[in-house]
């Protein structure tokens, strides 16, 4: 009897270690980096219609603000925990875990930094078409937030439209794959930028060893990649992180949307900026002798 009773409490005891085992498990949240998060609402309002809830476009509602991410975290997650963390909330269809199939449908009870204080503000508020849309990374795509996959350096950017998408760059209705322009932190472009030319030369200072290449599309709806190759070995790099360079590595910037593609390269060079200043010194004062001695003989004369 003394027997079966210590194994019941013996199994008692491994099922409660069990089970307190599963519930630290779960507690535990494997910290993997930090995003960031903003809320805009550059809406082109459709005209002639009345009865929009917010007639004019609100502009920022939340700049750019850094958020801790972790392992089970999707962009739906910490889009609810920001605005939490604001003393807000919001409303969305499916659900912001893992292949939740979510959609933002408004954000609510919240303070805007210009200090206008919204109720609820979402789907259907300034027109038929007008609603949250995510650019992940600067890609606005029709996949779910919830189906989308964190990483240390993501940039989530919530922008209302008016149009689905239309209005702000990301036209779903008109795929392009099209790179028109680019904004670099540093260097100098040779030839001028063309669409229709696909290799470029980056001249930038010999001091030099990182810089930011920033694409700009005619459709925000295409998906860019940004690699480095340095010595055979190429490094991808996440949307607007810096680069590091040298002299002959080329900067690779892919823009993809469906099946359409469009390529840009970029090939370093550097320019050693003592060397040059030294030449420009030397011919000064080259100059510099010649004047005075042509002042002294005339002078002389």
């Amino acid at each position: 009897m003394k027997f079966k009773k210590s194994i019941s409490l013996l199994l008692a005891f491994l099922i409660l270690c069990s089970c307190s085992v599963c519930f630290a498990s779960a507690a535990i949240r494997v910290k993997i980096g930090t995003a960031y998060i903003s809320f805009e609402d550059k809406g082109v309002r459709p005209t002639g219609e009345s009865g929009l809830a917010y007639p004019m476009p609100l502009g920022t509602i939340f700049s750019r603000s850094a958020i801790t991410i972790y392992s089970d975290d999707t962009p739906a997650t910490v889009t609810k925990r920001f605005l939490e963390s604001r003393g807000g909330s919001c409303t969305y269809t499916g659900a912001p875990e893992k292949n939740g199939a979510f959609a933002l449908t408004a954000i609510c009870n919240i303070t805007a930094e210009s200090g206008q204080r919204l109720t609820s503000f979402g789907k259907g508020d300034c027109g038929a078409q007008s609603g949250w849309l995510l650019g992940f990374n600067e890609c606005f795509s029709t996949q779910s937030p919830s189906d989308l996959v964190l990483s240390d350096g993501d940039v989530l950017q919530w922008v209302y439209s008016c149009s689905t998408g239309a209005d702000i760059g990301a036209d779903f209705s008109n795929p392009s794959a099209e790179i028109i322009g680019l904004i670099l932190s540093s260097g100098t472009l040779s030839p001028a930028f063309d669409p229709a030319v696909e290799t470029y030369t980056l001249k930038i200072p010999q001091n030099k060893t990182s810089l930011r290449v920033k694409p700009v599309l005619e459709n925000y709806t295409s998906v860019v990649t940004v690699k480095c190759t340095h010595d055979k070995m190429t490094k991808t790099y996440k949307y607007n992180s810096a680069i590091s360079v040298s002299n002959g590595d080329v900067i690779t910037i892919t823009s993809k949307c469906g099946n359409l593609q469009d390529t840009v390269k970029l090939k370093i060079s550097q320019s050693n900026p003592t060397a040059a200043n030294g030449i420009r010194a030397f011919f000064a004062a080259f100059i510099d002798s010649i004047r005075k001695f042509f002042q002294s003989l005339f002078k002389n004369g």
